[in-house]
């Protein structure tokens, strides 16, 4: 199943076309682009993660959304609930972040945009909305998972799972998922990547002993968001 380059109808496309000004030009844009991140999710099918087949609710979709996205079952691609975070986050000078839902990751992961702009972001919101509506919470999670960059070399649960725990995603206990998890937002680096021996079995904690002298500061920074994971692990309401 072949995709085209993805339409860059914001800005205009291969070809030099822009959508007409106005009103209706955005709307048509934003339909074009809508269309293929449908499209891309709908091919991300192909190359299914192991979760799409287990039997409950797995240890890695918990650690996804007690790091990531607590209220994902929730809410409809936007949580209002995090203005009052953003609020104090600008209030206390602190740079903005850990407000985006798993759509709204998904549509960033997927359309590759990451510049830090007002535009992009209500975009991404109007985007994840509107995905929130059009297909079900478990395929956009589950195509999240096999789309997000987790550190050199490594794309999606399935690979970085194997390659570290040599197990499927779906086959992880709850501390390995958070592992897997916490490199959402710390990818494994290179140095980190190219020293280890993959494909054996191992623990969390022998994961992260083994690392250490790596990369030290990554290593702290993945205990502590791990750390952090656990902490709200029991509190993830499951889907119905």
């Amino acid at each position: 199943m072949a995709i085209d380059t993805q339409p860059l109808v914001f800005a205009g496309d291969s070809r030099g076309r822009r959508p007409p000004p106005g009103l209706k030009g955005w709307l048509f844009a934003l339909n074009r682009q809508m269309d293929w991140l449908l499209e891309r999710i709908q091919y991300c099918e192909y190359d299914e993660t192991s979760v799409r087949n287990a039997i409950g609710f797995t240890p890695i979709e918990r650690a996804f959304l007690a790091l990531e996205d607590r209220r994902f079952y929730q809410h409809s691609g936007i949580d209002w609930f995090f203005i009052p975070r953003l609020a104090r986050q600008i209030a206390t000078f602190k740079r903005p972040g850990g407000v985006s839902t798993i759509e709204q990751q998904l549509v960033r992961t997927l359309l590759e945009r990451r510049e830090r702009t007002l535009s992009r972001k209500s975009r991404e919101m109007i985007l994840s909305w509107i995905l929130a509506h059009r297909i079900s919470k478990k395929d956009i999670i589950l195509s999240y998972m096999s789309n997000a960059y987790l550190g050199y070399r490594l794309r999606g649960v399935d690979q970085v799972s194997r390659f570290i725990f040599n197990v499927d995603a779906k086959d992880l206990d709850l501390d390995q998922a958070m592992v897997v998890s916490s490199m959402l937002v710390y990818p494994m680096p290179k140095n980190v990547r190219n020293n280890i021996v993959g494909g054996v079995d191992v623990s969390a904690n022998e994961f992260l002993f083994n690392t250490a002298q790596l990369n030290k500061k990554w290593n702290t920074r993945i205990r502590r968001r791990v750390r952090y994971g656990l902490a709200f692990a029991s509190k993830i309401k499951e889907p119905r």
